[in-house]
């Protein structure tokens, strides 16, 4: 036989007590409860009832226990007390318990601080409000939990290390480009042969980057499996085939006409022009007129704390004025870092925004090429692409794609350097290519419909 202290020692939850019990039947090793009789005689049905009952209050106990100890967890966290090691960044700053009768038996609380030694904070992982339960840390082996199972504290708790956008654009960089190597190089793997020179550019509507491919060593492809990517959803990617495939020639012919028409043509500006003759500057005044008004409530903010430290500096530390006057200026405090980070926000809106007048300007620092960069060196032409900041986004099924590139002001220089060095690898001018490519729409990027790229999609191509 087998004795434990209760039945409720056996296991937890009913269900593993149950599957132990079975277990021993059919070993025909009897169980006993040394808190209930040990006997084999009477109702055998009255002895089964009472041990379920135990084992029922037995796992009612254990999951009211996990539920208010969870409760306490969250309730801690909201109100913006740490728990866990400090992230990167912080230290842990002990202060008295919350509680005056936990204070009062010595309990203490722990709150984040900023370590004033960082020198370097721009770490994903810092956030601006105390959160917790981002990962399933005792069960589903440390898988993210979706957002709405996250605990919040309602209102920033602690010093942010760095803004909200930085952070957001911060994760966002790193989330696109999670699982790809820099650069250009082979893949370390034993049967890679060769680069895909437009290797983690393509990205597909669903959200994920395409991948290269090649069939029968002659025609690449780039793919992407919008079907097998609904994670069980079947209403993520509504319409689409299970699989898309697009061509790297393709691509290339209409990424190449998109350089050569807008950043190395003759009429590129001309171009430029017409975009920015259809663009509504209202998005843009508002913006401005938003920054005038954090500016101007920066300088008020600064005047009053100006005055609030004279008065300070005049009064008794302990005069309850006094700590009123510091209160009030921690509030400034707190509207000035909420005003620099809108203006911040700001600034960066502006930076993401389509074409400029100011922008014209930037074309002028780039040389004509009259070249077929289709032909240019893979290489050279890969450089392009990088200091550019290529991205190409394909829609729906692949008929159509976005082609985007940005021109920073400090990689002209760079990029007019790929260009005279792609012109000075070419000794022959290429000759124009006879495919027509479409008008191209309006707007910071170009549209090209893929019927217009290849000869044998243009009867397909509707009437309107």
């Amino acid at each position: 036989m087998v004795i434990c202290e209760s039945i409720s020692r056996v296991a937890r939850r009913a269900f593993e007590g149950l599957s132990v019990e079975r277990e021993l039947e059919r070993a025909d090793v009897p169980l006993f409860a040394s808190n209930k009789p040990l006997t084999l005689s009477g109702s055998r049905a009255q002895r089964v009832l009472q041990r379920r009952t135990n084992q029922s209050i037995a796992e009612y106990e254990v999951l009211n226990t996990l539920e208010q100890s969870w409760g306490g967890l969250c309730t801690h966290v909201r109100d913006g007390w740490n728990i866990g090691q400090p992230p990167y960044g912080y230290r842990a700053e002990i202060v008295p318990h919350p509680s005056p009768v936990k204070a009062l038996q010595g309990s203490h609380a722990r709150s984040l601080g900023t370590k004033r030694c960082v020198q370097h904070p721009l770490q994903p992982e810092v956030h601006r409000l105390p959160v917790f339960n981002r990962r399933a840390t005792t069960s589903k082996r440390g898988r993210v939990n979706e957002p709405y199972k996250w605990v919040w504290s309602p209102s920033p708790a602690h010093e942010p290390l760095i803004p909200k956008w930085l952070f957001d654009e911060i994760n966002g960089d790193r989330t696109k480009s999670r699982g790809s190597r820099d650069g250009n190089t082979l893949n370390s793997h034993p049967k890679a042969e060769r680069k895909y020179i437009l290797r983690g550019r393509v990205v597909h509507s669903c959200g994920r980057r395409m991948l290269g491919d090649m069939k029968h060593k002659k025609v690449v492809y780039y793919l992407c499996w919008p079907g097998k990517n609904n994670q069980g959803k079947a209403d993520l990617h509504p319409g689409l085939p299970t699989s898309i495939r697009v061509r790297e020639d393709e691509l290339l012919e209409a990424i190449c006409r998109f350089y050569a028409d807008r950043l190395f043509g003759t009429e590129r500006r001309a171009i430029l022009e017409q975009d920015l003759g259809g663009v509504d500057d209202t998005v843009d005044r508002e913006r401005e007129a938003e920054r005038t008004r954090q500016q101007k409530l920066l300088a008020t903010i600064a005047r009053q704390q100006d005055s609030i430290m004279k008065q300070a500096r005049e009064g008794d530390p302990d005069d309850p004025f006094t700590s009123a006057l510091r209160q009030s200026y921690n509030d400034l405090e707190k509207q000035k870092n909420t005003s620099l980070t809108t203006i911040a926000e700001l600034d960066k809106a502006e930076r993401s925004a389509g074409p400029m007048t100011a922008d014209l300007g930037r074309l002028e620092a780039l040389p004509y090429l009259a070249v077929n960069l289709a032909k240019a060196p893979r290489e050279l032409l890969h450089e392009l692409f990088e200091v550019t900041q290529l991205s190409v986004d394909v829609h729906g099924r692949g008929d159509e794609v976005t082609i985007t590139v940005r021109l920073p002001m400090d990689h002209l220089p760079k990029t007019a350097d790929a260009a005279e060095r792609i012109s000075d690898a070419m000794t022959a001018t290429e000759p124009k290519s006879s495919v027509d490519l479409g008008q191209p729409s309006l707007g910071g990027s170009c549209l090209y419909p893929r019927w217009d790229s290849n000869p044998r999609y243009r009867r397909e191509r509707p009437a309107s």
